[in-house]
Formats: C-alpha cells, structure tokens, sequence
C-alpha cells in the first residue's frame, strides 16, 4: 500500500466488502461436486474481510471444482467466479501484481463470453481496484462507472453502492471530502440493509469528518460503525474502529475515554486481531503525551515502533511520528526526535503527492466525460439521420407518384439539420474549450488568493531544475511561513483570515525580482522560486524584504493586524537537484527559522544540524520553555511541498 492515502480510519473500504455477498446454497437434488463447489464459494466470501489468505486458498479450490461442472456454460461461470475471488484475495493479502494478470484473463473471458453480466461488472470492479493501487485513477473510474452502469441494468442496487462508496473513496483520497460525502449518501440512498456496507459508509464519513476537523461528528460515526461490528463478532473490525474512536477521542480532549478503548482493543489484538497493536500503542503514547506524561508516553512510542524501520513506513503512522519527535524532543533526546521529524516528513510529503496526483486524474477524468458526452451527442445525430433516410426511401418507394415533392422537402429538411447541427457543434466546441481553459487555470491556481497552488508551484521548481541543469544557472525555493496567522483567525473570523491571505499575497507579488515565482502552498505557507546566481546576500535581501513587509501592520477592518513570517531558503542545484530533494531542504531550513523565534530568514546548510542547533530548534518547536502550553496531538497539517 505503500504510496496511497490511508488514513488510520481507512480500514473497511467499500471494496473490501464487495465479496461479502452471501452464495446462493446448493439445493439438495445438486449433484455433491456441485454442492463443494458452493460451499467453498461460500467460505471463501465469509473469510474475505477477516482472514483473505483463507479466502485465498477457498477461491483457488472453487477453481480446481470449476473443472468437475458437466454444463460447459456452468463451467465457465465456476471458473471466472472463482477466479474473482481469488484476485480479490491476492489484493488483500497485499500481492496485487499477482492478482492483476488473473483479474485481467478472467475479465477478457467475461468480456467475450458474458458480456454485461454481474459477474462481469464484479471483475471490472476487481480490476478498478486493482488500478487503484497503482495510482492509476483514470483508469479504475472508467472501470467502476463501467460496472456501475451493468449494475443498475441488471437491478444490482447493492452492488451499485459499493461501487458509489468506491467512487467516493477516490474523492476522499483527493481530499475533496464534500464529493466524498456525496458518493456515501447516494451509496446510501442505493442500498442500506448489508451491515458491511453500513460499516464501510460510517467509518468513510468519519475519516472525511476528521480531514475536514469535525471531529465530534467523527467521533459520532465511528461509534456507529462499532455498534454493527460488534453485532458482526468481528474482533479485528473492532479493534480497528477502536483505535479510530480513540484517535478521534484524543483530538476531541476526552483523555480517559480514548485509553480505555485503545486499551480495549490491545485486549481484542492479544487474540483474534494481531498486526493491529502497533497503531493502538501509538495512539495510547497519544494519550500519555497530552496527559504530560513522558516517561509512559515514551514506552507506548516504543512499542507502537518496535521493529519497524522508521523509512519504510506509511501513511498510517504519520501523526505517530509526528508524536515520538514531540516526546523525544521533551527528554532531550534529540537525535531520535530528528529521525521521528524526517520520517515524518517523508510520510506527510508522500500522502499529499498523492492527494495531488490524484486529484489531477480526476480533473482529467472530468475533462474526458465532457468530450465523450460530446461525441456520444455527434453519433445520435448521425443515426437519427440514417433512420430519417431510411424512412424516407421507404416512403419513395410507396408514393412513387410524391418522389419529386418529398425529395425537394426532404432535402430542405436535411439541408436545414445539418446546418443546424453544425452551429450548435462549433457552438459546443467553443464552449468546451472555453471550459478547459478555466479549468486548466483552476487547477493550477490558488482559488483564494490567485497565487500559482501547490502542484503548478512543483511544475514550476521543476522547471527551473531542468532549465538551470541545461544552461548552468541556479534558482532559489523560499518557503514562507507565517508566524502569527492562527491568532487572527481566532480573534477576527476566517473571513478576515481570507482576507489577510490575499492581501499577503499581492505584497508577495510585488516584492519579488522580474522571473520570479510565488505560490500559496495551503493554509499560511507560501513558496517563491527565484533565480540566482548563488549569490547568498542578494536572496538574503530578499527574504529580509519579504520578512520586513510580512510584519508591517495590514489594515483591516478599521484597525491594524499584525502578522510575521519565517522563511527557509535552499539553493538549486547544490541543495537538491530535484523538486522532493530541494523542498526538504527549504522545509528544514525554515524549521530552523521558525525554531530561533520566527520573523527570521534561514538557509540550508546541508546535511543533519548539529546538535547544539537541534537542540534550540526541536526545543521551540515542540513548545518547551511556553508555560501552560496545551499539549498539541493533532498531526502538523502545514509542510507538503
């Protein structure tokens, strides 16, 4: 799974219970193979969710089953239903390049021999999933609209809400939780009697409650996914939800509650739900840290990572060393914070290319369906003309003694539609194209401030890599942070806070030299790719202008709001010759910006900061030093360049 959004509360996808459908049973007058056959179908269903590499072994039985059927078309069908399953088994026990070949040779069997079938539109579905974890988005919506379309055909309606509740996790990837939420309602409105689809819709709303900081709503969604866990007896389901509502606790301030069930589901790990500690003691050192206590907190930390290498991990443990750096940082133990701090980058960084990328795909898919409506609309046309010719022939043929009358105004008729056509094509042309332009400009621009976002500023760094390696030149990437923007949102409102985004926009705009580059990153962090000539003191002078008119009162709302700003610099090629390499080391460099009091330029020096520099830098950032600090438990949502 590596390279894919999970989030921790991603753990019942509404793929992962397609294959929970209950088989039909054999009837008694069912020859015995036949019977077997059923029975490990049946198996292999039941074990998918809990236990896949069970589920794996029951699919590949019902393929050598397949072969004993006496009726050819029942044969096939055996073969590819077993077949299904046996993919979906591959992917949830993490091979899917195994899976890929036999969803794809069942799926061209499908396509020649049962075209338009359930099972057809369950192997397309197989396959977008599959797709999926590939990163190939445009590809597995294709598949899942597909399927969807075959599904409400044949009257499927469950089997359409689990390809809405798929679609909607795409969006939840994007992080466009709005669309997402709206997938899981029409999921809803589709089919809500299966108890696995009911726990899938709660625990997604929740992760997409969570994402947005509605935390209390998701809270409220995970308790009802644990309800029907519960009735479903599921161990490893309820320790995973668990250590949702935990987590969710946590960030909600009730301390007491989120250990008592992360303690709770340590008790349903210890037996039927293994491989899920790691998670439950992370969220339990969560816990200790807020609690202010460092000596527990770090034995759960250690826990949570026992064993595992702290650069192979993903998405999941993202707050966990988000966590440890805090912990570490406390104890003095600096070096361990500063590894917790870069795998933690590392992890942050990779989710939010993801998110970027995935998103992209689906602007790219939007575009797609625009065209595809387009030329679906141009075929219509011409075969309502063919049908129109046809008629007409046959009426020639009837009223021979009309031919001339119904010619010259058939003619006319024709003449008349195709000209019409034709406006309202170029009509639609310009239209479309008009559209692709502002979408084109909206994907790659900040909607609020007008600012180059965060994946043009990347193609734009990218740019002046590639540029800068052919004719020798250098440029600079500055990450700037603002110091004291929270304040002004908790005092003004968010609608001052936009407001004073967009008005430190423009000053950005106007600061920096001709061929330079300023983006918004999200939230207060900004970017800027500047030429240079390496010339240190020139960008020093520039990021001291930026420093100087960041902190100038702005006016707003008949006073004077006052913000600061930190900047990090790092110079291309020397610093990083890559756009990932480049950026860690501009966010470092701002760190340490941030961690000497903030309202300072910094740039990177290059390797590990000495350990007299750590010191200072983890001390401030993990808030030593401020007296009745509230322990801070949330993820750190700012650097994803």
């Amino acid at each position: 799974m590596k390279g894919r959004l999970v989030t921790i509360g991603a753990l019942v996808s509404a793929a992962l219970v397609a294959s929970t459908a209950n088989a039909a049973p054999a009837t008694p007058a069912a020859p015995a193979a036949a019977r077997k056959f059923e029975r490990e179908v049946a198996a292999a269903k039941a074990a998918m969710m809990a236990d896949p590499a069970v589920a794996l072994k029951h699919a590949r039985a019902a393929v050598e089953l397949s072969r004993t059927s006496s009726s050819p078309s029942g044969r096939l069908m055996d073969e590819l239903t077993g077949r299904w399953l046996e993919g979906e088994a591959l992917v949830r026990v993490n091979q899917p390049a195994k899976a890929k070949p036999v969803i794809e040779s069942a799926l061209a069997t499908a396509g020649r021999h049962l075209p338009n079938s359930k099972l057809h539109a369950d192997l397309l579905r197989a396959r977008a999933g599959i797709a999926l974890l590939g990163q190939e988005v445009t590809t597995a919506l294709s598949d899942l609209l597909m399927a969807h379309d075959i599904y409400r055909r044949n009257g499927e309606a469950r089997s359409q809400a689990i390809v809405l509740q798929n679609i909607g996790a795409i969006y939840l990837e994007a992080r466009d939780h709005a669309r997402a939420l709206s997938y899981y309602d029409q999921a809803d409105e589709a089919f809500a009697d299966d108890p696995a689809l009911a726990i899938s819709s709660h625990n997604n709303r929740a992760n997409a409650f969570k994402e947005l900081g509605k935390t209390v709503e998701a809270e409220r969604e995970y308790k009802k996914a644990l309800v029907l866990a519960r009735k479903m007896k599921s161990a490893l389901l309820e320790a995973r939800v668990l250590t949702n509502i935990a987590s969710a606790q946590v960030l909600n301030g009730k301390l007491v509650q989120a250990d008592e069930n992360a303690r709770a589901g340590l008790r349903l790990s210890t037996g039927s739900a293994e491989g899920w500690e790691a998670y439950l003691w992370g969220v339990r050192a969560q816990v200790a840290l807020a609690r202010g206590d460092l000596l527990g907190a770090r034995n759960n930390i250690e826990r949570a990572f026992n064993g595992i290498e702290l650069d192979k991990t993903n998405i999941l443990f993202r707050d966990f060393h988000d966590t440890a750096r805090k912990i570490y940082a406390k104890l003095n133990q600096f070096d361990r914070a500063f590894a917790h701090m870069v795998a933690f980058k590392q992890v942050d960084d990779e989710a939010r290319n993801v998110a970027a990328s995935t998103s992209s795909a689906l602007l790219t898919a939007r575009f797609d369906a625009t065209n595809q409506k387009l030329r679906i609309a141009k075929l219509k046309s011409g075969q309502l003309e063919r049908d129109a010719q046809l008629a007409r022939s046959k009426e020639r043929m009837e009223r021979l003694l009309l031919i001339t009358v119904v010619g010259a105004l058939a003619a006319l008729i024709v003449f008349c539609a195709i000209f019409v056509a034709l406006v309202a094509v170029q009509r639609s042309r310009k239209k479309v194209t008009a559209a692709n332009v502002r979408l084109t400009y909206a994907a790659r621009h900040d909607a609020l401030t007008g600012l180059a976002n965060r994946s043009y500023m990347r193609e734009l760094l990218g740019h002046a890599l590639d540029s800068g390696a052919e004719s020798g030149k250098q440029c600079a990437l500055m990450l700037i942070d603002l110091d004291r923007f929270k304040a002004v949102n908790d005092t003004y409102g968010h609608g001052a806070g936009d407001e004073l985004l967009r008005k430190i926009g423009l000053r950005l705009a106007d600061l920096l030299p001709p061929g330079a580059s300023v983006g918004r990153l999200g939230g207060d962090e900004f970017a800027a790719v500047v030429p240079s000539n390496g010339d240190r003191e020139q960008l020093a002078m520039i990021a001291n202008n930026i420093v100087e008119a960041l902190t100038t009162p702005f006016a707003m709302m008949g006073t004077q709001v006052s913000v600061g700003a930190s900047v990090g610099i790092a110079i291309g090629p020397q610093d990083g010759d890559t756009v990932d390499r480049l950026t860690r080391n501009a966010d470092l460099a701002l760190y340490r910006s941030k961690n000497a009091g903030g309202s300072k330029h910094s740039f990177f020096g290059g390797g590990t900061p000495p350990r007299g520099e750590s010191r200072v830098e983890l001390e401030t950032d993990s808030g030593l030093g401020r007296q009745g600090a509230k322990p801070d438990v949330a993820p750190d949502q700012r650097r994803v360049a």
